[in-house]
């Protein structure tokens, strides 16, 4: 039976107690709480002396007909003179009740009591995510640089560059290059599709899109297939029809657009315009 640590973590102080070969918990006493430079040096030779292998990250989970019948057989009679939710556990052992245990690896329970803990557990975060992606068939410039929400989904063959940030429930398909430098927010890039230096917001983009760079697709946009959008230029709830082009500088907004229309340089739209296909402006 290999031996166990319980961590009571607090700001102030950590409170540790440590299960020998027999599975009898034997306090070990405070130590400086998390607030403390050297906390994690004072947990680190409690581990080295008493070799312990694993650590009671002191969650649990209960199902609520067991949780609400039980958890009011608690008392405090023990040395504290508090409740102890770990008594539940006793408790379904002596009732003959299911208990498993869940090993996982250390960065899943790290504690999070300052920004800069945050920081790193962001970090194990991202790179776990990443290289998921990598597996799958994505590449990436740079995995450092780059941000990757979990609700995110990118198809094998796409390539996503240097400092691009894709969040919430973003949909990039096959045989994307996204960035450097791209912003990418509740949206679908259909395949093919290249965005550069630009931000997209709740958009959605058909296959072989060029955006960027610099350019803003801002919500409610929807562009159809080979739609290119220039430097500097700007959409928002517009609908762009199938190979059409809205060049350097220009504005197009509450819009709506046909097939091959060619919006020329700095063109600025008020509302509700509406173009058939193929006409230059």
């Amino acid at each position: 039976m290999p031996n166990y640590l319980g961590v009571d973590y607090g700001t102030k102080r950590i409170g540790l107690a440590w299960a020998d070969e027999l599975g009898i918990a034997l306090p070990i006493g405070a130590f400086p709480g998390v607030d403390q430079p050297d906390w994690k040096n004072k947990i680190g030779e409690v581990i080295g002396e008493k070799k312990i292998d694993e650590i009671n990250s002191g969650i649990y989970c209960f199902k609520k007909d067991f949780l609400t019948r039980y958890i009011k057989e608690l008392d405090t009679s023990n040395a504290q003179g508090e409740l102890y939710i770990t008594d539940l556990i006793g408790i379904a052992n002596n009732e003959k009740k299911d208990i498993v245990i869940v090993q996982v690896d250390e960065h899943s329970i790290q504690g999070i009591n300052s920004m800069g803990q945050l920081n790193e557990v962001e970090d194990t975060l991202q790179k776990k995510i990443i290289q998921s992606f990598m597996e799958d068939g994505v590449y990436f410039q740079d995995p450092t640089s780059t941000y990757i929400d979990e609700s995110v989904k990118i198809s094998s063959g796409a390539k996503i560059f240097a400092n691009s940030h894709i969040k919430g429930n973003t949909v990039i398909e096959e045989n994307c290059e996204i960035g450097p430098n791209a912003q990418i927010n509740d949206s679908h890039i259909g395949q093919g599709s290249k965005v550069i230096n630009s931000v997209i917001d709740e958009s959605k983009i058909e296959s072989n899109g060029s955006i960027g760079p610099f350019a803003h697709i801002r919500p409610g946009s929807e562009l159809a297939d080979n739609v290119k959008v220039g430097a500097f230029a700007e959409t928002k709830k517009s609908k762009i029809g199938k190979g059409s082009k809205i060049n350097h500088l220009s504005y197009i907004g509450d819009a709506l657009l046909g097939n091959k229309v060619n919006i020329g340089a700095g063109t600025v739209s008020y509302t509700h315009l509406t173009l058939p296909t193929t006409p230059y402006v």
